[in-house]
Protein backbone atom coordinates (compact mmCIF):
# COMPACT_ATOMS: atom_id res chain seq x y z
CA UNK A 1 0.00 0.00 0.00
CA UNK A 2 1.34 3.43 -0.94
CA UNK A 3 2.24 5.64 2.02
CA UNK A 4 0.34 8.88 2.13
CA UNK A 5 2.45 11.88 1.19
CA UNK A 6 2.16 15.62 1.05
CA UNK A 7 2.49 16.59 -2.60
CA UNK A 8 3.17 20.06 -3.99
CA UNK A 9 2.09 20.29 -7.64
CA UNK A 10 3.74 23.26 -9.30
CA UNK A 11 2.70 23.16 -12.93
CA UNK A 12 0.32 25.67 -14.51
CA UNK A 13 -2.54 23.62 -15.89
CA UNK A 14 -6.14 24.13 -16.93
CA UNK A 15 -6.91 20.52 -15.90
CA UNK A 16 -5.14 20.53 -12.57
CA UNK A 17 -8.33 20.04 -10.58
CA UNK A 18 -8.49 16.42 -11.74
CA UNK A 19 -4.91 15.79 -10.61
CA UNK A 20 -5.47 17.31 -7.17
CA UNK A 21 -8.73 15.40 -6.73
CA UNK A 22 -7.04 12.10 -7.65
CA UNK A 23 -4.20 12.70 -5.20
CA UNK A 24 -6.59 13.56 -2.38
CA UNK A 25 -8.80 10.57 -3.18
CA UNK A 26 -5.71 8.36 -2.80
CA UNK A 27 -5.16 9.78 0.68
CA UNK A 28 -2.38 12.24 -0.10
CA UNK A 29 -2.30 15.86 0.93
CA UNK A 30 -2.16 17.86 -2.32
CA UNK A 31 -1.34 21.53 -2.68
CA UNK A 32 -0.94 23.64 -5.80
CA UNK A 33 1.60 26.42 -6.19
CA UNK A 34 2.21 27.21 -9.87
CA UNK A 35 5.78 28.35 -10.28
CA UNK A 36 5.42 29.81 -13.76
CA UNK A 37 2.79 31.81 -15.55
CA UNK A 38 2.34 31.48 -19.30
CA UNK A 39 1.77 34.46 -21.56
CA UNK A 40 1.04 34.41 -25.30
CA UNK A 41 3.65 36.08 -27.48
CA UNK A 42 3.08 38.30 -30.48
CA UNK A 43 6.07 39.25 -32.60
CA UNK A 44 7.07 39.87 -36.22
CA UNK A 45 9.09 36.63 -36.00
CA UNK A 46 5.99 34.64 -35.05
CA UNK A 47 3.98 36.33 -37.82
CA UNK A 48 6.68 35.38 -40.32
CA UNK A 49 6.79 31.79 -39.06
CA UNK A 50 3.02 31.33 -39.22
CA UNK A 51 2.91 32.83 -42.70
CA UNK A 52 4.84 29.73 -43.78
CA UNK A 53 2.57 27.29 -41.97
CA UNK A 54 0.46 26.17 -44.94
CA UNK A 55 3.55 25.52 -47.06
CA UNK A 56 5.38 23.58 -44.35
CA UNK A 57 5.76 19.82 -44.67
CA UNK A 58 5.58 19.14 -40.94
CA UNK A 59 4.47 21.09 -37.86
CA UNK A 60 5.69 19.85 -34.48
CA UNK A 61 4.09 20.72 -31.13
CA UNK A 62 6.56 20.23 -28.27
CA UNK A 63 4.08 20.38 -25.35
CA UNK A 64 0.44 20.75 -24.41
CA UNK A 65 1.19 24.44 -23.76
CA UNK A 66 2.53 24.76 -27.30
CA UNK A 67 -0.74 23.26 -28.52
CA UNK A 68 -2.82 25.77 -26.56
CA UNK A 69 -0.90 28.85 -27.60
CA UNK A 70 0.04 27.62 -31.08
CA UNK A 71 -3.54 26.83 -32.07
CA UNK A 72 -4.68 30.16 -30.62
CA UNK A 73 -2.05 31.98 -32.70
CA UNK A 74 -3.20 30.19 -35.85
CA UNK A 75 -6.85 30.97 -35.10
CA UNK A 76 -6.11 34.66 -34.50
CA UNK A 77 -4.63 34.81 -38.01
CA UNK A 78 -7.45 32.75 -39.56
CA UNK A 79 -5.02 29.98 -40.51
CA UNK A 80 -6.64 26.54 -40.65
CA UNK A 81 -4.69 23.67 -39.12
CA UNK A 82 -5.04 21.65 -42.32
CA UNK A 83 -1.90 21.68 -44.45
CA UNK A 84 1.28 20.18 -43.00
CA UNK A 85 1.46 16.84 -41.26
CA UNK A 86 1.24 17.36 -37.50
CA UNK A 87 3.56 15.78 -34.94
CA UNK A 88 3.30 15.67 -31.14
CA UNK A 89 6.29 15.08 -28.89
CA UNK A 90 4.35 12.62 -26.73
CA UNK A 91 0.98 11.25 -25.70
CA UNK A 92 0.01 14.22 -23.50
CA UNK A 93 0.65 16.65 -26.35
CA UNK A 94 -1.22 14.40 -28.77
CA UNK A 95 -4.17 14.33 -26.36
CA UNK A 96 -4.18 18.13 -26.21
CA UNK A 97 -4.41 18.24 -30.02
CA UNK A 98 -7.13 15.59 -30.06
CA UNK A 99 -9.11 17.52 -27.44
CA UNK A 100 -8.96 20.48 -29.80
CA UNK A 101 -10.31 18.27 -32.61
CA UNK A 102 -7.00 18.36 -34.46
CA UNK A 103 -5.75 15.11 -35.97
CA UNK A 104 -2.19 14.04 -35.15
CA UNK A 105 -0.13 12.26 -37.79
CA UNK A 106 3.07 11.51 -35.89
CA UNK A 107 3.47 10.68 -32.18
CA UNK A 108 5.92 8.31 -30.47
CA UNK A 109 4.39 5.09 -29.20
CA UNK A 110 6.77 5.27 -26.23
CA UNK A 111 8.50 8.25 -24.70
CA UNK A 112 7.64 11.92 -24.59
CA UNK A 113 10.86 13.70 -25.48
CA UNK A 114 12.77 14.97 -28.49
CA UNK A 115 14.83 11.79 -28.78
CA UNK A 116 11.69 9.63 -29.00
CA UNK A 117 10.24 11.82 -31.73
CA UNK A 118 13.52 12.04 -33.66
CA UNK A 119 13.73 8.23 -33.73
CA UNK A 120 10.51 7.98 -35.74
CA UNK A 121 10.69 7.24 -39.46
CA UNK A 122 8.74 10.39 -40.34
CA UNK A 123 11.54 12.56 -38.92
CA UNK A 124 14.53 10.65 -40.24
CA UNK A 125 14.26 11.61 -43.92
CA UNK A 126 13.58 15.34 -43.87
CA UNK A 127 16.12 16.48 -46.45
CA UNK A 128 14.69 19.51 -48.23
CA UNK A 129 11.57 19.60 -46.02
CA UNK A 130 10.26 22.60 -44.10
CA UNK A 131 9.53 21.90 -40.44
CA UNK A 132 7.72 24.35 -38.17
CA UNK A 133 8.18 23.88 -34.40
CA UNK A 134 5.59 25.35 -32.04
CA UNK A 135 7.39 26.08 -28.77
CA UNK A 136 7.83 28.45 -25.88
CA UNK A 137 10.44 31.11 -25.45
CA UNK A 138 13.80 29.93 -24.08
CA UNK A 139 13.05 26.24 -24.58
CA UNK A 140 16.25 24.42 -23.76
CA UNK A 141 17.77 20.97 -23.61
CA UNK A 142 15.93 18.52 -25.82
CA UNK A 143 14.02 21.23 -27.69
CA UNK A 144 17.32 22.63 -28.95
CA UNK A 145 18.36 19.08 -29.84
CA UNK A 146 15.17 18.65 -31.87
CA UNK A 147 15.76 21.73 -33.99
CA UNK A 148 19.50 21.12 -34.38
CA UNK A 149 19.08 17.47 -35.35
CA UNK A 150 16.40 18.21 -37.93
CA UNK A 151 18.58 20.95 -39.43
CA UNK A 152 21.52 18.53 -39.54
CA UNK A 153 19.28 16.08 -41.41
CA UNK A 154 18.70 18.70 -44.08
CA UNK A 155 15.42 20.29 -43.01
CA UNK A 156 14.63 23.98 -42.99
CA UNK A 157 13.58 24.50 -39.37
CA UNK A 158 11.36 27.42 -38.39
CA UNK A 159 10.61 28.24 -34.75
CA UNK A 160 7.07 29.39 -34.04
CA UNK A 161 7.68 30.79 -30.55
CA UNK A 162 4.16 31.44 -29.32
CA UNK A 163 4.36 31.87 -25.54
CA UNK A 164 6.69 32.80 -22.73
CA UNK A 165 7.13 31.58 -19.17
CA UNK A 166 7.72 33.92 -16.27
CA UNK A 167 7.88 33.32 -12.51
CA UNK A 168 4.35 33.39 -11.15
CA UNK A 169 3.48 36.04 -8.54
CA UNK A 170 2.15 34.77 -5.21
CA UNK A 171 0.78 36.11 -1.96
CA UNK A 172 3.72 36.04 0.51
CA UNK A 173 1.44 34.46 3.11
CA UNK A 174 0.71 31.56 0.77
CA UNK A 175 4.41 31.02 0.08
CA UNK A 176 5.14 31.16 3.82
CA UNK A 177 2.46 28.53 4.47
CA UNK A 178 3.96 26.22 1.84
CA UNK A 179 7.46 26.75 3.30
CA UNK A 180 6.16 25.93 6.78
CA UNK A 181 4.52 22.74 5.53
CA UNK A 182 7.82 21.66 3.93
CA UNK A 183 9.71 22.41 7.14
CA UNK A 184 7.36 20.24 9.22
CA UNK A 185 7.33 17.44 6.63
CA UNK A 186 3.64 17.89 5.88
CA UNK A 187 4.70 18.47 2.26
CA UNK A 188 7.51 16.12 1.26
CA UNK A 189 7.10 15.64 -2.49
CA UNK A 190 7.36 18.31 -5.20
CA UNK A 191 6.49 17.82 -8.86
CA UNK A 192 8.78 19.90 -11.08
CA UNK A 193 8.07 20.10 -14.81
CA UNK A 194 11.02 22.10 -16.18
CA UNK A 195 14.41 23.55 -15.31
CA UNK A 196 12.77 26.99 -15.30
CA UNK A 197 10.28 25.73 -12.70
CA UNK A 198 13.15 24.38 -10.61
CA UNK A 199 14.89 27.76 -10.73
CA UNK A 200 11.67 29.51 -9.70
CA UNK A 201 11.17 27.06 -6.82
CA UNK A 202 14.68 27.63 -5.51
CA UNK A 203 14.25 31.39 -5.70
CA UNK A 204 10.80 31.38 -4.06
CA UNK A 205 11.72 29.02 -1.21
CA UNK A 206 15.39 29.94 -0.82
CA UNK A 207 15.09 30.24 2.95
CA UNK A 208 13.52 26.81 3.50
CA UNK A 209 16.23 24.53 4.99
CA UNK A 210 14.34 21.25 4.47
CA UNK A 211 13.47 21.96 0.85
CA UNK A 212 16.14 19.64 -0.55
CA UNK A 213 14.94 16.80 1.68
CA UNK A 214 11.80 16.56 -0.44
CA UNK A 215 11.35 13.96 -3.13
CA UNK A 216 11.33 15.62 -6.55
CA UNK A 217 9.28 14.11 -9.37
CA UNK A 218 10.33 15.23 -12.85
CA UNK A 219 9.26 14.26 -16.40
CA UNK A 220 12.76 13.96 -17.90
CA UNK A 221 16.25 12.95 -16.85
CA UNK A 222 17.65 16.37 -17.83
CA UNK A 223 15.46 18.05 -15.22
CA UNK A 224 16.46 15.38 -12.72
CA UNK A 225 20.13 16.14 -13.38
CA UNK A 226 19.48 19.84 -12.73
CA UNK A 227 17.67 18.96 -9.49
CA UNK A 228 20.58 16.77 -8.37
CA UNK A 229 23.02 19.58 -9.16
CA UNK A 230 20.85 21.87 -7.02
CA UNK A 231 21.23 19.55 -4.04
CA UNK A 232 18.17 17.28 -4.17
CA UNK A 233 18.86 13.62 -3.47
CA UNK A 234 15.54 11.78 -3.87
CA UNK A 235 14.65 12.24 -7.54
CA UNK A 236 12.14 10.18 -9.55
CA UNK A 237 11.89 10.52 -13.32
CA UNK A 238 8.29 9.86 -14.36
CA UNK A 239 5.99 10.63 -17.25
CA UNK A 240 3.56 13.48 -17.59
CA UNK A 241 0.18 12.03 -16.65
CA UNK A 242 -1.60 11.42 -13.36
CA UNK A 243 -0.85 7.68 -13.54
CA UNK A 244 2.89 8.40 -13.84
CA UNK A 245 2.66 10.71 -10.84
CA UNK A 246 0.92 7.99 -8.83
CA UNK A 247 3.64 5.46 -9.69
CA UNK A 248 6.35 7.96 -8.75
CA UNK A 249 4.75 8.50 -5.35
CA UNK A 250 4.83 4.74 -4.78
CA UNK A 251 8.52 4.37 -5.66
CA UNK A 252 10.86 3.51 -2.76
CA UNK A 253 12.99 6.33 -1.46
CA UNK A 254 16.46 6.62 -2.93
Amino acid sequence: MTACRGVLVTRPSRQLGRTLAALRAAGHRAEHLPLLQLTPLASPELDAALARYRAADLAIFVSANAVEFGLAALAERNIATAGPRLAAIGAATASALANANVAVDVVPADGHDSESLLAMAALRDVQGRTVLIFRGESEGGGRKTLAATLAARGATVIAATCYRRDPAPHDPARVAAIAAAIETGALNVIQIMSVESLDALLAMLAGTPNLRQCRVIVPHARIGEAARAAGFGDIVVAGLGDEALSHALASPEH
